[in-house]
């Protein structure tokens, strides 16, 4: 059985009008490298260029602190914030150029970034801020024409974190099926 066969790809795990993952697998998916696409779908909106490619094997070990903060997402200092203020401050607190550096160094504020590190959301970001009932994600672009809207998306508390661990799984057995056969 094929990896192709073992695993039906192109899927959407989550809700694109909420929040999902799309995947899809090359046919010459180059062994563990998994080369193939991946994108966010928010709000019925595609974050990321799914058409550019990347590896998917990159995307796991490079969301590893992404799936180990679900759940950590908490903060009442955000509480009440606009989207745009929430960018600002995680920005430049990330940056270092922001007078909330060593707050932010100590409360972990990088753990509220959802977007991997990887080629196709490169200039993208997409930060989840919960409360005790919902997620407030907001994204935006930091390039392009795009750099100067940001968009938000309340949603029931949990639903992002399930998408990720659903995430996490499928490509941890993709790779389990690989080195299998």
């Amino acid at each position: 059985m094929s990896l192709h066969t073992h695993f039906p790809l192109p899927a959407t795990i989550g809700s694109p009008e909420a929040f999902a993952v799309r995947i899809d697998l090359d046919q010459d998916f180059a062994g563990e490298w998994l080369l193939g696409r991946v994108c966010y779908l928010i709000g019925g909106n595609q974050i990321g260029d799914f058409e550019l490619g990347t590896s998917l094997r990159d995307v796991l070990l490079q969301m590893h602190f992404v799936f180990k903060d679900c759940g950590k997402r908490r903060n009442a200092r955000f509480d009440g914030k606009s989207k745009d203020e929430l960018r600002d401050l995680i920005d430049s607190a990330l940056r270092g150029t922001s007078a909330f550096y060593d707050i932010a160094k100590a409360e972990m504020w990088a753990r509220h970034e959802i977007t991997p590190p990887v080629d196709v959301f490169d200039g993208i970001h997409v930060l989840q801020f919960d409360k005790a009932s919902e997620s407030h994600l907001i994204w935006y672009s930091t390039s392009g024409n795009a750099a100067a809207t940001t968009h938000e998306l309340m949603l029931p508390c949990g639903t992002v974190d399930c998408v990720l661990r659903q995430l996490r799984e499928l490509l941890e057995a993709m790779l389990q099926f690989i080195e299998e056969t």
